[in-house]
Formats: C-alpha cells, sequence, structure tokens
C-alpha cells in the first residue's frame, strides 16, 4: 500500500485486525489528518510523523503551508500526555532544509557549528 494510510477509510479496521494477529503495527503519515487521540490508535506500537524544516517557511517546501504548525502541535501534546505508543519523526535532508541559508543564519544548525558543505559531500560520497 502506498500513500497515506488515514486517507483509506478502513485504515482503523486494519491496525485493529492486524494487531490481533499479533503484528507489531508501526503507523507512518504526513501527520495532516492524524488525530493523537484517536482510540484507534491504541493498537498501535510506533507512529511515525515527517518534519523536513526548522521553521515553517522551510517545513512548507516539501509539506505544505499547514503541516509544520499542525506536526508541532502533535508533538507538543506527544509530550504532554502519556500514549501507548513511541513517537518517531522523520526528516528528509534536501539542500532546501539542511544547507540552505536564509536570513543569515543556516537551518537546523548554528553557524558555528557549521560544517564546511565541500568537505562533508566529499566525505559522505557514495561509492
Amino acid at each position: 500500500m502506498e500513500g497515506e494510510p488515514l486517507l483509506h477509510p478502513l485504515w482503523r479496521q486494519y491496525i485493529h485486525y492486524a494487531k490481533n494477529l499479533g503484528y507489531k503495527i508501526i503507523l507512518s503519515t504526513n501527520s495532516l489528518l492524524l488525530n493523537i487521540d484517536d482510540l484507534s490508535l491504541r493498537d498501535v506500537d510506533g507512529l511515525v510523523i515527517s518534519l523536513d524544516g526548522s521553521r515553517q517557511e522551510i517545513d512548507a517546501i516539501h509539506r505544505g503551508k499547514e503541516h509544520f504548525d499542525k506536526t508541532i502541535k502533535i508533538i507538543d501534546q506527544y509530550r504532554k500526555n502519556t500514549y501507548p505508543f513511541k513517537l518517531k519523526v522523520n526528516t528528509v535532508m534536501t539542500k532546501s532544509n539542511f544547507f540552505c541559508k536564509t536570513k543569515g543564519s543556516y537551518n537546523h544548525i548554528e553557524k558555528r557549528e557549521l560544517i564546511d558543505k565541500e568537505n562533508f559531500l566529499k566525505k559522505n560520497k557514495r561509492t
């Protein structure tokens, strides 16, 4: 199955069915349709959401305008409450969110911690 699982009308039933068969359930979602308090999530062992920028304008490049605020609210809510699943936040590193210089500072890392982009790419070149 590809795409956003929460778009499928039977996602709750699929999770419950798989859990009853003894599977470990990891739900990966873009978080736009997610209600972290949905009772169906009690069957989930892990919840994976994406955040591709440290600020709304960077995250919006890949995820859309509303994604950043919605995702931050989910993370905050998870931290303040107790849930039966682990939360994992994925980030896809791209030129726009890692090496992007915006308004005099660098995304994700401070200038004093900035590694030389060329050396980083040489050291991490795939062979």
